[in-house]
């Protein structure tokens, strides 16, 4: 082949530059698409927030919230709701859910089919009211021993009741 105007071919580049070009194009590419699963990834994971109050609205601190659902390998998440009555499950993956609410003395808070799709965030808000109370009291107590077989009657008199006995 001949050259036109004194231009240099591929062939008249240092040996070296060539394949540095190539491995640095590669790197760039593999460290790009890395970076693109990463996100793709982080997207997919979604977040279950709530709140723990009462009828009056004041907050409920250490409240118990269970996360149920197919995708959980565990079979569940427990969470303790914070001072302001807040919890928070973090890096849920997508899927159908229950969250249930409880704390003793107090009516159990259960919201159902909470359905995550890619990266949503929920916030569930779940009131609890006091519970009635109920309260069970046994009372028991011995029986005085009675004997069928006899009906005699037995009486007992103590010295001083005889002594004010009248005797006319």
């Amino acid at each position: 082949m001949s050259r036109i105007n004194g231009s240099k071919s591929s062939r008249d580049c240092p040996s070296g530059w060539g394949r540095s070009v190539a491995l640095c194009l590669i790197t760039g590419l593999i460290v790009l698409s890395g970076a693109a699963v990463a996100r793709a990834q982080t997207v997919q994971d979604c977040t279950i927030t709530g709140t723990v109050y009462l009828p009056t609205s004041d907050p409920v601190a250490g409240a118990t919230a269970r996360l149920t659902g197919p995708t959980i390998v565990a079979g569940e998440r427990v969470v303790e709701s914070g001072y302001a009555g807040r919890f928070v499950f973090l890096g849920v993956p997508l899927g159908t859910y229950s969250v249930t609410v409880s704390m003793d003395g107090f009516t159990t808070f259960v919201q159902e089919n909470i359905v995550l799709t890619t990266g949503d965030t929920v916030d569930i808000k779940a009131p609890l009211e006091i519970a009635a109370i109920e309260r069970t009291m046994v009372v028991t107590t011995e029986l005085p021993v009675v004997d069928t077989r006899s009906s005699t009657i037995d009486t007992t008199f103590t010295e001083e009741l005889l002594e004010r006995i009248p005797t006319n």
